[in-house]
C-alpha cells in the first residue's frame, strides 16, 4: 500500500493557467480532499527536504524572462540567452535555456526524495518535458499520465516528445489516459503494453447542487447557453457557422442568451462569432472562479470538437459534467466526446452531416422546455457524474498507484506473484 504520491507536472494551475494546468490543478485537489500525502514539482514549486517551497530566486527570475512579451527589452535579452544556450550547451532534451535549467534544478532536489520507500511517482504529461526530473533507471515505480497525443516525428538529432517517452519506458509501471480511445492510440504508436495502459477521467470537483433548469424558464427570462475557452478555427467550422446562422433566424433562438467566454482568440474569432449570432453575448479572459460561477447558471453548455480531437476528453467538456448541465457537443459521430453525451443524455451535432446542427440546436431546445424530458435527463445523467465524481477518481487513482507500486516489487524481485491489473478503468 503506497503512503504518498510525489508528482511532477509543470502545469499546474494557477501557475500555469492553462487546460492542462486547470486539470492537473483537479486531480492533486481530490487526491489531497482525500487525504493522500502529495509531494508536487512544478513551473514554480519544487521539493526541499519533503517539504514543497518555492523555487530558488534565480530560476523564477529567468521564468520571468522566459515568459516576458518577446518584443520588450526582457523578452530580446532572453532570446539572445537561449540563441547563445543552444549555440554552445544546447541540450538534446530540450532546447529552451530556462526547460534547460528548470530540469537540472528539479533533478537535484528530487533525487535525495526517491530514497523513502512506500511511494510512487506519477508525471503529468504534457509538457513531456515534466518527466525529465525524474532520474532515469530509478529504483522507484512510475506511473506517466498522459492527456493528450503527440508526435512521434524525430527532429534531426534531438530527442522529440516520443522519444522521451520511450526512453522511459522499461522503468514505467503503467500509463493513464483520460480516455480508452487515446490510450490504445498511444500504446500502439510507442508499443505500450496495453494490458497497463488505464483510463482516469478528467477530475472535477464535486458540486453542491445540480442544474436543475430549462422548465423554470419563467418572467421571460432566456435560457442561457455558454461556451467557454479557447476559440479553436479547426472546429469552429463553416458547417457550425451556418447552423447557428440558420438557428438565430427562428423563433426559438429569441429565447436564449448566447455567451462566449473566449481565453485565447483574435480579430477573425470575434468576426466569425458576430456573423453566426448577431446578439451574440462575448466575454475576454475571465478568471477560473467567474468562469464556473457563470457555467452553474447555463441551461446549456456548448463544446467543440475539431476533428483532430475525436480521441480526447476535453476538460471544459467534464467540468459541465459536473455542473449536471444539459451539453450541446458540436463534434464527429462515434468520437469519445459523442460517445459520452450519448451515455449522458444530452445531444451531439455532427460537424460532417449537412445540417445536423441546426436540427439538432433545434432539438436541444426543445428539449429545454419538455419537463418530461428534463426528468429523464436528471436521472440518466447521474451515472456519468459518477464516472467523474471526485470518488471514483480517488479509488481510481489509489487502484492504480497500488498496482504499479506492487508491480514495481515484483519485478524488483521483492514479491514472488505478478499482480493482477485492475480491469475495470477503460470508461471512456
Amino acid at each position: 500500500m503506497i503512503k504518498r504520491l510525489i508528482i511532477s507536472a509543470y502545469a499546474v494551475y494557477p501557475e500555469i493557467a492553462s487546460s492542462e494546468g486547470i486539470v492537473n490543478k483537479n486531480w492533486i485537489d481530490v487526491l489531497e480532499k482525500n487525504g493522500v500525502e502529495t509531494k508536487v514539482i512544478s513551473s514554480h514549486k519544487t521539493i526541499h527536504k519533503s517539504q514543497v517551497t518555492k523555487l530558488s530566486k534565480y530560476l523564477y527570475f529567468i521564468y520571468k524572462y522566459y515568459k516576458a512579451n518577446k518584443s520588450s527589452f526582457i523578452g530580446v535579452t532572453y532570446k539572445i540567452l537561449n540563441k547563445f544556450f543552444k549555440r554552445f550547451f544546447g541540450s538534446e532534451k530540450v532546447d529552451s535555456l530556462y526547460q534547460f535549467l528548470w530540469i537540472k534544478f528539479q533533478r537535484n532536489k528530487l533525487k535525495p526524495n526517491l530514497e523513502i520507500s512506500d511511494q510512487v511517482i506519477w508525471s503529468r504529461v504534457l509538457p513531456v518535458f515534466s518527466l525529465l526530473p525524474i532520474p532515469q533507471k530509478e529504483n522507484t515505480p512510475l506511473i506517466i499520465n498522459i492527456n493528450d497525443p503527440f508526435s512521434v516525428k524525430e527532429d534531426g538529432e534531438k530527442l522529440t516528445e516520443g522519444k522521451i517517452l520511450t526512453d522511459y519506458k522499461d522503468q514505467t509501471q503503467c500509463w493513464t489516459f483520460p480516455s480508452h480511445r487515446l490510450a490504445m492510440y498511444m500504446a500502439e504508436k510507442y508499443k505500450l503494453d496495453k494490458n497497463r495502459c488505464f483510463v482516469i477521467p478528467h477530475a472535477m470537483a464535486n458540486q453542491n447542487s445540480l442544474y436543475k433548469g430549462g422548465i423554470k424558464n419563467q418572467n421571460n427570462k432566456k435560457l442561457k447557453y455558454i461556451y467557454t475557452g479557447t476559440f479553436y478555427k479547426s472546429a469552429f467550422t463553416e458547417e457550425f457557422n451556418s447552423g447557428l446562422q440558420r438557428f438565430c433566424k427562428t423563433e426559438a433562438a429569441k429565447e436564449i442568451e448566447f455567451t462566449f467566454i473566449l481565453s485565447q482568440y483574435d480579430d477573425s474569432s470575434i468576426q466569425w462569432l458576430r456573423e453566426a449570432i448577431p446578439n451574440v453575448k462575448i466575454l475576454f479572459k475571465l478568471s477560473r472562479e467567474e468562469v464556473l460561477k457563470i457555467t452553474a447558471t447555463a441551461d446549456c453548455v456548448l463544446v467543440l470538437d475539431a476533428i483532430t480531437h475525436q480521441d480526447l476528453l476535453k476538460g471544459k467538456f467534464a467540468e459541465a459534467i459536473s455542473f449536471g448541465v444539459p451539453i450541446f457537443g458540436v463534434t464527429y459521430q462515434n468520437s469519445v466526446m459523442d460517445s459520452v453525451i450519448k451515455e449522458y443524455g444530452s445531444l451531439s451535432g455532427y460537424q460532417e452531416i449537412e445540417n445536423d446542427i441546426f436540427n439538432k440546436l433545434e432539438q436541444t431546445y426543445k428539449n429545454l422546455k419538455d419537463e418530461l424530458w428534463l426528468k429523464s435527463f436528471y436521472i440518466k445523467r447521474q451515472e456519468v457524474i459518477y464516472k467523474m465524481s471526485e470518488e471514483y477518481i480517488y479509488q481510481a487513482t489509489l487502484d492504480i498507484s497500488n498496482y504499479a507500486y506492487d508491480r514495481f516489487l515484483w519485478k524488483s524481485g521483492k514479491i514472488e506473484v505478478e499482480p493482477k491489473s485492475p480491469a475495470q478503468y477503460n470508461w471512456p
